[in-house]
């Protein structure tokens, strides 16, 4: 098969024999990125396109990239370099060009589509017959045989150390013995909204996805009832900060909650066969804004059925108001501190969990004791330490006071100990 025999789906040479383009997906960062990558295996194979599970098989190669901190970004990069050791035509998805451009230079030759603009995907990928705005939207991540190559690719790429690989790949075969290579976290993703509102000085990834876009509510509720119809009674709020939801549509997260409460009901009373419940339906609201749940949580506490609210991931990232100025986070640690004790209040069981930064540009001791203090005042369930690093073109990147390294990661082993003692769970990345 020649180049020019592999862009698209079609006819041969003389229109003799079909054509089918073999296309290797390798993903990489969050789960929105990663439920992107489902619903574009979802486009082209509804397109005709065949998903095969090793670069070396493929005719073009989609690279899945994040550049959330320093060691995702390098981590994209190697992975790069070590895909154009296969010699087959690259697309790069995700977040790595709009978040560091100047490292993407490197790879300028490869063309790249940004979240916020997922349907330019049809220019690279060309559909025969769906469009990709007409594919459901995806949303169970799940775990396929192509994953323990991917074990491969990451010592190929040097991503992982060796041991770390091979225990890895232990730990899929003995998963999947039963499941055949395929199974899922148990969660039904619910994929909101996308962008955000926010001028967080240390962020970058807004200039990969956007201003905020919400889905509207009927579209969500479907989804919902789809989940259910097949099984799922958990379900995850996901956006890149659902508390934004709504803003393009004259909505708001807490009526889109009072939707998916109200149809999650009525399906339980119209089931028939009341085996088939097995147990509660449950939610879980994943990375809101602090300001948008101060904002929010009392409109969310007067839902009738918000006890059906299993957990929600709020990321402080300081409980300095200080730090929290120089973030530019628009919200101050003592409102949020008594709106999550109002949740507590009302609702002991709620799961919360939390994400922090720990060396930000001038973060002093105090500063950092603030952030601790707020944690455990909080009573989260559970918390994320990252290590500050600055991002290209990002506001704090420009700020005065840098910590060193070394002292940053003396900070975050500090921070990691301190919650441990204190029975808070602790990790370096989002278990």
């Amino acid at each position: 098969m020649n180049q020019a025999d592999v862009g698209q789906p079609g006819r041969g040479a003389g229109g003799a024999i079909p054509v089918v383009v073999r296309v290797y997906i390798e993903e990489a960062g969050c789960d929105r990125r990663r439920l992107d990558a489902e619903s574009i295996r979802s486009y082209l194979t509804a397109n005709g396109y065949a998903l095969v599970g090793d670069p070396a098989r493929a005719d073009k190669i989609l690279a899945v990239t994040c550049a959330f901190k320093q060691d995702e970004e390098n981590e994209s990069v190697r992975r790069l370099r070590s895909l154009r050791k296969y010699g087959r035509d690259i697309v790069v998805y995700g977040c790595l060009a709009d978040i560091a451009g100047e490292r993407y230079t490197e790879f300028r030759d490869l063309p790249s589509v940004s979240p916020h603009n997922i349907d330019v995907i049809e220019q690279h990928f060309q559909p025969v017959g769906v469009a990709f705005a007409d594919i459901p939207a995806a949303n169970v991540l799940v775990r396929r045989r192509t994953d323990v190559t991917r074990v491969r690719r990451m010592v190929e790429a040097g991503t992982v150390p060796l041991q770390r690989a091979i225990d890895r790949a232990a730990r899929l075969f003995a998963g999947s013995a039963i499941a055949g290579f395929s199974s899922h976290d148990g969660s039904f993703n619910l994929f909101v909204c996308r962008g955000c509102q926010g001028s967080c000085s240390y962020c970058a990834i807004r200039r990969a996805i956007g201003p905020v876009r919400s889905k509207p509510v009927e579209k969500v509720t479907e989804e919902l009832l789809r989940g259910l119809d097949s099984g799922y009674r958990t379900f995850s709020i996901l956006g890149d900060d659902p508390g934004c939801y709504g803003a393009d549509l004259s909505s708001s997260l807490p009526e889109l909650m009072g939707a998916l409460f109200d149809t999650s009901e009525s399906w339980t009373a119209a089931a028939e066969d009341r085996a088939v419940l097995g147990e509660s339906i449950r939610f879980h609201i994943r990375e809101i804004h602090p300001r948008h749940l101060v904002k929010q949580h009392e409109q969310l506490l007067q839902l009738p059925r918000f006890s059906s609210v299993a957990g929600i991931l709020c990321p402080v990232q300081s409980g300095s108001d200080r730090i929290l100025g120089l973030m530019q986070r628009h919200h101050t640690s003592s409102d949020l501190l008594l709106a999550i004790q109002h949740l507590r209040d009302q609702h002991p069981d709620l799961e919360l969990s939390t994400q922090i930064i720990v060396g930000f540009p001038s973060e002093t001791e105090d500063d950092l004791a603030q952030t601790l203090e707020l944690v455990r005042a909080a009573r989260f369930n559970s918390v994320v330490v990252f290590p500050y690093d600055d991002k290209q073109d990002a506001a704090s990147s420009r700020l005065p006071g840098k910590i060193v390294d070394k002292e940053i990661r003396r900070r975050t082993r500090a921070a990691i100990r301190f919650f441990r003692r204190q029975g808070i769970p602790a990790y370096h990345s989002c278990p």
